[in-house]
């Protein structure tokens, strides 16, 4: 029986490809260079495009030339991003705040926790603005995992690391056989499995998200979502289902 269910943060239940378009729109008019993107969906391809390559999203900043060091945590663009995200919260995904009320509605033994790899500064606005903080019993940010890492690194902690999700299975008070993980990412999938050794999450692969239906229905090499959701109200079916 379903007892629990933990959620990635971007691209599960904020638009990631929304808030990093806001971003670099926000940081090229900040470092006085001109926006090159006609349109949403330009940024999207060549986003997409960029980060795909040795470099990552890197290759972005490079391209546009904004000042960034990706392996300088110390660096001036961090600090400026999280800024950003507190001050401009990004609606959720449409229907989010109904399915996570008509999941909550199921059943009042579950709990839900929130995982992110972003810090608490950078979501909070968002979460508070569309009125579900309060849903989540636990939330892991990257400042949690810093805390946890024995030189401050947070960065070899984060998903598909299992580290965040058996720490939030501690958290929730749940088994993995009996927790339900939602997220968008080929690493949320990762993050489910060998957990404690070679235990499993319930899996639910969000493709109305960053990666994408046809990324996420290949898995990864033997693992598979165990549900794929077009939208964030496929998601109430699947809990049902569960339950």
């Amino acid at each position: 029986m379903l007892k629990g269910i933990i959620f990635d943060c971007d691209g599960t239940i904020i638009p990631t490809l929304e808030r990093q378009e806001s971003w670099f729109r926000f940081y090229s008019k900040r470092n006085n260079q001109p926006w090159r993107f006609n349109c949403f969906d330009d940024f999207k391809e060549f986003y997409n495009d960029r980060v795909s390559r040795p470099g990552n999203v890197q290759n972005v900043y490079d391209e546009l030339s904004l000042p960034c060091d990706m392996s300088d945590k110390s660096h001036p663009v961090w600090p400026a991003y999280e800024q950003f995200n507190s001050e401009n919260p990004l609606e959720l995904y449409p229907g989010m705040r109904q399915a996570l009320d008509d999941i909550m509605a199921l059943s009042s033994g579950l709990v839900l926790g929130l995982n992110t790899s972003n810090s608490m500064r950078s979501i909070k606005g968002s979460l508070v603005e569309g009125g579900i903080i309060s849903y989540f019993k636990h939330i892991i940010t990257s400042d949690t995992l810093r805390e946890k890492s024995p030189d401050g690194d947070c960065e070899p902690l984060k998903k598909p690391n299992t580290f965040s999700i058996e720490l939030m299975l501690g958290v929730l008070g749940t088994e993995p056989e009996e927790t339900l993980h939602v997220g968008d990412t080929i690493a949320d999938l990762r993050a489910s499995h060998g957990v404690h050794g070679n235990r499993s999450l319930l899996t639910v692969g969000a493709c109305y998200g960053y990666e994408g239906s046809e990324i996420l229905s290949k898995g990864y090499g033997g693992l598979r979502f165990d549900e794929l959701v077009d939208d964030a109200s496929g998601l109430v079916a699947v809990v049902k289902k569960f339950l």
